[in-house]
């Protein structure tokens, strides 16, 4: 059984689409060039291939601040390190290749994540 998850390209007036979101497209068709559709079970092989991970949470995380970037680089590994350690049990579930870009897209809005930079900020200008 095969389930294809595909990006929903939908014109609303005043409904504003996440920047991560609307590069998913184009991520994916880079990633479909190389022969893995990170949409489907392709995700599978981005999840055990480190060169392929790295590249996706590195396009995932453009736009982000320096901070928030590390953060979310931090968070998208332990989310791998799960997915992997569940996989060896029952595989990966197809809903899974939107894991990471719907933490891209709730991460930075999070209180930790603004509590987490308002610290650093604080630490940084006590020097």
């Amino acid at each position: 059984m095969s389930i294809s998850y595909d990006t929903v390209h939908q014109s609303t007036v005043g409904v504003k689409i996440s920047s991560a979101l609307s590069r998913l497209p184009s991520i994916n068709e880079a990633f479909q060039s190389e022969g893995v559709n990170i949409l489907n079970e392709g995700f599978s092989e981005v999840a055990m291939n480190s060169h392929y991970f790295e590249d996706y949470v590195s396009k995932l995380s453009e736009g982000l601040d320096p901070v928030t970037t590390a953060q979310f680089q931090a968070l998208a590994n332990t989310t791998r390190t799960q997915i992997l350690q569940e996989s060896s049990l029952s595989g990966i579930n197809p809903i899974t290749a939107l894991s990471l870009p719907m933490l891209r897209v709730a991460f930075p809005k999070t209180p930790s994540a603004k509590v987490s930079q308002q610290s650093q900020f604080c630490s940084q200008s006590s020097k």
